[in-house]
Parts: C-alpha cells; sequence; structure tokens
C-alpha cells in the first residue's frame, strides 16, 4: 500500500493479509487452467506426431516417445504451478529460496524444449541414415537396390480362420494401402494376368505365395508381400512379411491384432505403415538378380535358361554360348513355342544348315495356338519369313504386332528386315531408328547402320557406329561392322586390317576363325587374289568341319566353282570343282534340308549342262517337304531363267528373271544384267550392270561378280563410244586388281593400255586415274 495509507503497524499486517488471501484465492483457479492448458497442447502434439510419422514414415517409437516426453512433463508442469500459483504465498523466504530457482516456467519450457530437441535430433538421424542408405533405417531405393516405384506382387492372405471373405478383404486393403506408398508401385492385376497367362495358368488363379514368388522372378520383380490371419479367442492376429522373391528370404515381418472383424481394417493400416517404413530395409542378396523374358512356358526353370540365352546373344554377343543355353531350354520343357522359334532364328543368323533351323521354326509354328497373342504374331512371322518365304504373310503378323504395341522392338526391327529385302530401305530405316531407341540391342545397331549404308548415308551409318562402340565396348560384333563399312566405301586394305583386329582380339570365340576365314577369302577373291582366297577357304572348311559341319567341304566347292566361272570365266573348270566334292560328299549322306538341289542346279544349268540341273529340281521336288519346297517358289524363276540362259533361250530366261524379281532388281539384278548382255540388249545390260554396282551396300561385294562386271561395263561403254564412261570403269577395274594374281594380269594389263589410250586422246586425262 501507499506509504500515506498505512497508519500503524497493525493495519499494515492487516493489508499483508488481505492480499495474501485474495492471491491464494486466485492460485486455485490457475492451476487447473495451467494443467488443463498442458494436456490440451499435449494432444495437439501428440496428433502432430503421429501425422508426421505417417507423412515421413517414421517409425513407431516416434510417436510412442512423443507421449513418454508429455507423460514425464506433467508431474513437472504440476510443481511449477503449485509453487508459483500457491505455495510462495504460505512459506517464508527463508523456506522459499531454493525451490523457487528451480519450480519456475522458465524452468518447465526450458526442460521440455530440451527433450523435445533431443527427439527431434533422433528422428531427424533416422530419416538422414534413411536417405542416405546407411543401417537398418535404410529405405530400398536408399539403398540402390530398387529403383524408385519398384514394383512388389501383394499374394493373396492365407486365412486359419475359415472365412475366406476374410482374408480377401484384408489382401485388397493391404494392395490398396501398399499403392498409396511413394516407395514402390504395387503390380495391377493386369499385369498379373498377363504374367499368368504366359506361365499357362488361369488368369484368374489365386495368387498365393509360391505362385506370386513364381510371377515376380518371372516379371523381374524383386519383393512379394505376403499376409495370414489366424485366429484369436473373439479377435485376430495378422500378420504381413516381405520376401525377398528370388531366394525366400523373409526381410521384413510385422504383426498387428484386431479385437474383431470390424478391427481388421485397422490393424491392416497399421501393417501397411510398418511395411513401408522398412520396405528397404535389405534387398542386397537379390539386387544383381536380372528379369526374365515374358514369354509364355510352365516351366520357370527354362525360362531361367531361355533368359540367359537372350543375354549371351543380346548382350554378350555370343551365339554359341547362346544356342547351347537354348538347346538346354526346349530339352527342359519341349513345349516351349518361343525357345523353338529362338533357337531357329539363332542358327539360321550362325548360317547353320537348313535342316538345324527350319526344324525349330517350324515346331514352334505348329505351337503357336498355345501362345498369348503377341507371340503367335511373332511366331507366324518367323515361320512365313525364313520357311515359307511368304512375306506378304509376315509383314501382316509383324504389323498386328504393332498393333498391339507401337514400341515392339522385335517387330518394329523385323518388320525393317523384311522391306530391307524388298530394298524399300526408307521404308526400314525408321522402324530401325525406333527400334534401337527403344531397346539398344547390338543387333539393332547393326542393322540400322546396314541400311544407313543402302541409302548412301555414310555419316549417319559412321555416327550410328560410333554409338553402338560406346553402348558395346567388348562386343566383336562393332570391330567387324568396322570392316564392313571399310570396304562399302571401298577402302578394302582398312577392311581387311579390322578383320584381322577381330580375328586376333576375339580368337577364342567360337566360330570366329572360321568367320573371319571366310571373310578374308572374299575380299582375296575380290581383288583378284585367287591363290590366297582359295587357302583362306581351306580353313573355312576345315573350320566348320571342326564345328561339325558335315557339308563343309561341299561348301568350299560352291564357292570356288563361282570363282571358277566368273572370275576365271572357265565354266568346265567350276563343273568339275562341284562334281569333285561331290563324290567326297555324295548328296545321299547329307539330311534332305541341307542338300544343296538348287544351287547345284543352278551352276550346272548356267554351264549349259541343262538335262543335270532338271534332273537335280526333280530331286528337289521330290524328296523336300512341301512346307519348306514352297518357300523356294520364288526362287524357281531363277533357276528356270538359268535353264533357259543355259538353252540359248534369252528372252524366255529375261521373262522369268523379271518373274522371280518382281520388276525390282533387290539383290539378284547381276543375273538379269548376264542374260540381257548375252541376249544382245545392251542398253538393258549397261543400265542393271550399272544399278548393281552403283547401289551402295555394306561389307564386301559379290568378289565373283563385281571385278568381273566392272571390266564388262568398261567394255560395253567403250564400245558404245562413251569413253569417259568406259575410261571410268577401266579405271576402277585396274585400280581393284592391280595386285591380282599373274594368271589375271593380262586383263589388267589389257584394261590400263585402254585406259591410257582413251587418255591419249584427249577424252580425259590421264592423271584422273592414277
Amino acid at each position: 500500500e501507499p506509504a500515506d495509507r498505512v497508519q500503524t503497524a497493525a493495519e499494515f499486517a492487516a493489508a499483508i493479509d488481505d492480499a495474501t488471501r485474495g492471491e491464494a484465492g486466485r492460485s486455485n483457479t490457475r492451476i487447473p487452467i495451467a494443467v488443463g492448458a498442458y494436456l490440451a497442447a499435449g494432444l495437439l502434439i501428440l496428433r502432430a506426431a503421429d501425422r508426421l510419422s505417417e507423412r515421413l514414415l517414421l517409425p513407431g517409437w516416434f510417436p510412442v516417445a512423443v507421449l513418454i516426453v508429455l507423460v514425464a512433463g506433467l508431474p513437472l508442469v504440476l510443481a511449477t504451478a503449485f509453487y508459483q500459483f500457491r505455495l510462495r504465498w504460505r512459506l517464508r523466504p527463508a523456506q522459499v529460496r531454493a525451490p523457487q530457482r528451480l519450480f519456475t516456467w522458465r524452468n518447465a519450457f526450458a526442460a521440455g524444449a530440451v527433450f523435445f530437441t533431443l527427439l527431434g535430433i533422433a528422428a531427424a538421424g533416422y530419416l538422414v541414415t534413411r536417405a542416405l542408405g546407411i543401417g537398418p533405417a535404410a529405405t530400398l531405393v536408399a539403398r540402390g537396390l530398387l529403383e524408385a516405384q519398384g514394383g512388389i506382387v501383394v499374394a493373396e492372405f492365407e486365412s486359419a480362420t475359415g472365412d475366406s471373405a476374410l482374408a480377401e478383404a484384408a489382401t485388397e486393403a493391404l494392395r490398396v494401402d501398399l499403392a498409396q506408398s511413394p516407395i514402390v508401385t504395387v503390380v495391377d492385376a493386369r499385369v498379373v494376368a498377363s504374367a499368368l497367362e504366359r506361365m499357362q495358368r488361369k488368369t484368374d488363379a489365386r495368387l498365393n505365395r509360391g505362385l506370386a514368388s513364381e510371377l515376380a522372378i518371372r516379371e523381374g520383380i524383386k519383393a512379394v508381400v505376403a499376409g495370414e490371419i489366424i485366429a484369436a479367442g473373439r479377435g485376430f492376429v495378422l500378420t504381413a512379411e516381405l520376401v525377398a522373391a528370388s531366394t525366400g528370404q523373409v526381410l521384413s515381418s510385422h504383426r498387428e491384432t484386431a479385437r474383431d472383424t470390424n478391427a481388421v481394417i485397422e490393424a491392416i493400416d497399421r501393417l501397411s505403415r510398418r511395411l513401408r517404413g522398412r520396405i528397404g530395409e535389405s534387398l542386397r542378396s537379390t539386387q544383381d538378380d536380372a528379369p526374365l523374358e515374358r514369354v509364355t512356358t510352365a516351366s520357370l526353370g527354362a525360362l531361367r535358361k531361355y533368359s540367359q540365352a537372350v543375354r549371351a546373344i543380346q548382350l554378350e554377343g555370343n551365339p554359341d554360348k547362346g544356342v547351347a543355353l537354348l538347346e538346354e531350354t526346349v530339352a527342359t520343357d519341349p513345349n516351349f513355342a518361343m525357345a523353338w522359334r529362338k533357337l531357329g532364328v539363332e542358327r539360321l543368323r550362325m548360317g547353320l544348315p537348313t535342316s538345324e533351323w527350319a526344324e525349330p521354326l517350324k515346331r514352334a509354328f505348329d505351337s503357336r495356338d498355345r501362345l498369348t497373342e503377341r507371340e503367335r504374331y511373332l511366331t507366324i512371322a518367323t515361320y512365313h519369313s525364313f520357311v515359307t518365304r511368304d512375306q506378304n504373310e509376315a509383314i501382316r503378323a509383324y504389323e498386328n504386332m504393332l498393333d498391339l504395341d507401337p514400341d515392339d522392338f522385335y517387330a518394329l526391327d523385323n518388320l525393317a528386315d523384311v522391306y530391307a529385302g524388298r530394298e524399300d530401305y526408307e521404308r526400314a530405316e525408321p522402324l530401325r531408328l525406333r527400334a534401337v531407341e527403344v531397346y539398344p540391342s547390338y543387333l539393332f545397331f547393326r542393322s540400322l547402320i546396314t541400311t544407313q549404308v543402302a541409302l548412301g548415308k555414310f555419316e549417319a551409318a559412321e555416327a550410328t557406329l560410333e554409338s553402338y562402340e560406346a553402348a558395346y565396348p567388348n562386343h566383336p560384333d562393332p570391330v567387324e561392322r568396322r570392316a564392313l563399312l571399310a570396304a562399302a566405301r571401298g577402302d578394302y586394305d582398312d577392311a581387311e586390317a579390322w578383320i584381322r583386329v577381330r580375328r586376333d582380339r576375339f580368337r577364342n570365340r567360337p566360330g570366329m576363325r572360321a568367320v573371319t576365314s571366310f571373310q578374308l577369302a572374299q575380299l582375296a577373291a575380290l581383288r583378284g587374289r585367287l591363290v590366297e582366297d582359295e587357302s583362306h577357304l581351306r580353313d573355312y572348311a576345315i573350320e566348320l568341319e571342326e564345328a561339325g559341319r558335315a557339308d563343309a567341304a561341299l561348301e568350299q566347292a560352291l564357292l570356288l566353282s563361282d570363282r571358277e566361272r566368273w572370275i576365271r570365266q572357265d565354266p568346265q573348270r567350276a563343273i568339275r570343282r562341284m562334281e569333285g566334292a561331290l563324290e567326297r560328299i555324295p548328296l545321299a549322306q547329307l539330311p534332305l534340308e541341307d542338300r544343296p538341289y538348287l544351287e547345284l542346279a543352278e551352276r550346272y544349268a548356267l554351264a549349259g549342262r541343262t538335262v543335270r540341273a532338271r534332273q537335280l529340281v526333280t530331286e528337289f521336288q521330290i524328296e523336300i517337304a512341301p512346307d519348306i519346297r514352297e518357300g523356294f517358289d520364288a526362287i524357281m524363276h531363277q533357276i528356270l531363267a538359268h535353264l533357259a540362259t543355259g538353252e540359248g533361250r534369252y528372252e524366255d530366261a529375261i521373262a522369268e528373271n523379271l518373274r522371280w524379281e518382281g520388276g525390282q532388281c533387290l539383290g539378284r539384278c547381276s543375273d538379269l544384267a548376264i542374260t540381257y548382255d548375252l541376249a544382245g540388249q545392251t542398253d538393258s545390260a549397261v543400265a542393271i550392270y550399272e544399278r548393281y554396282v552403283a547401289s551402295p551396300r555394306i561389307g564386301i561385294p559379290p568378289p565373283h561378280r563385281w571385278g568381273p562386271f566392272l571390266e564388262r561395263l568398261a567394255q560395253l561403254y567403250d564400245d558404245r563410244g562413251d569413253l569417259a564412261k568406259a575410261a571410268d570403269y577401266y579405271a576402277k577395274f585396274v585400280s581393284l586388281w592391280i595386285d591380282a594374281d599373274e594368271e589375271l594380269q593380262p586383263r589388267v594389263r589389257a584394261a590400263q593400255a585402254r585406259l591410257d589410250e582413251i587418255a591419249a586422246g584427249g577424252v580425259v586425262t590421264k592423271s584422273l586415274f592414277r
């Protein structure tokens, strides 16, 4: 009280008593208010902690720790309120000095801040270690064990309650909850149905743990979530496990209880949150498992081998390993149609005899009705492309595949092959570009380079080859593309150097010596080095025999026969080459599909031995199965043309050639050019010869035609008085055969002499050709 209002000590004491009683009365109401405020704030904090825990996928201990801190703080709040609002008015100063320093609101708030800060640091540490992939908190994505949005398969809950509807409801609830996860993607029903179809299972089959694991392995999915419901009194115990699909290892297991059926969904929610928090705990043992191919077979073991074969062929560039694995695959599952198809295609690509690839393709075709729609179209297209050779049917099948999936890289590349076979490279190129973009397989790179060269786009082909080399630095094929691109540009020395690099670098690869021996032989023959050519072909035949090719010597003889007929221009010597080989390897010793009836008939016909040629054609028609024989119908026009040529009926030969070619040159216009030439139709002959030698193509030009065609074009232009053109082709011929064997040098010297005469006449400058 102000001093002027205090009259006596008694009055002062009375005033103190009144003030004390008033403050004590107010303290009786302040304490409950303080406790109520604390409890209300605590509830808000608990709710925020729960929301934060769910949003950040914090561990289950976080909200529990928040509750413990809040409960532990309640006595401190009570003590502080009791002292601050009541006791200090009843205690003497000497009694309250020490508690007054301890039980203050400032200290209470400071203690709460310390505990919550420690809790925040612990939560932040958990989040940091999880984000960095450290310790048990690490997520699958943080550890690099699964891509963001990596898939999981949810298996059907097992039920020990006898209530299948409850298990179905729990499964669906867990699937829906996990679908909300930012970490994983639940594989949807369409993918599951498609995979089950390829597994030759009913698409509505119950997806138990075993079936879900097999499906995940096939689809390249790392993990499966499986659950179980067990009755416990009136309630239930629910268990959910995260399982590594390939090993069956349980990576994370959680359990929740539900008091009754109405609480099951709440329990599932809790399980889902806990799984999502621990989803990436450990898939280290499965991170290197490569996804399996998505093709139809009931055998997982066969599918594994098939997938290994595809990787060996497409990624490792090792077709021998791939074919061996495919053979094991069809032995494991003889009804595996797609494996039969792949086996046939790879044997064909390796240049094996018809019997080695036609039968697998036929077995696949016969099983087409058991395949998925996409696989069925692919099998049909492959069969017609190579067995019946009905390219129109093949095109329809590939277009059907692209209707199902415009990015189907097999359909893109194979359809491009059909168009390229028709010399429609403009339509083939965009298909190949898209195939490489969708799936940069080495096969697609090499096909794209071939097509770009055919279009004369050498700079684009070079750029594609550089990308190819960067993508496959240890693959043998880019080295071969270097050689073949050099050959396409006419740089045969560089081509030979690259072939030898490939031969040496990959000498341990099966079949590499045979391939490179053949290529070296082609280069030697192209440049008129027939002695060297024969040596390489001898090596080639030996290497084929070592690989089990019974027809190796006969193939060698056919190649040498072509050299005799066109380079040496000695048809009878060509026939003797063939007949000598047939004495050693009679046709009857070879499988029916491998007997070269038509190849022999062609050579006999061109040598004028038409009776023997017709006999071989008849044998072919009798011995070869109709479904395979139909694929040679188009080629029969070529054989008929050769027969007409051998009998001097050139107009008939021209008509058959045009019918066979369908009005286009394709890869066989050389026969038409020769026929026009023999018939005396010089203008037509020159036009076709020109088209043949001017068309860009990757690889080594046909050696038995290239040099003779350059020589003949020079002579035809010379006869027509077009000396500039004649000089151009004389120069090209001389440059090609400048180092030819001595037996061919008279023709080289004659061409050089005529070139010199033309140059001396002032038509062109001599230095142009030096």
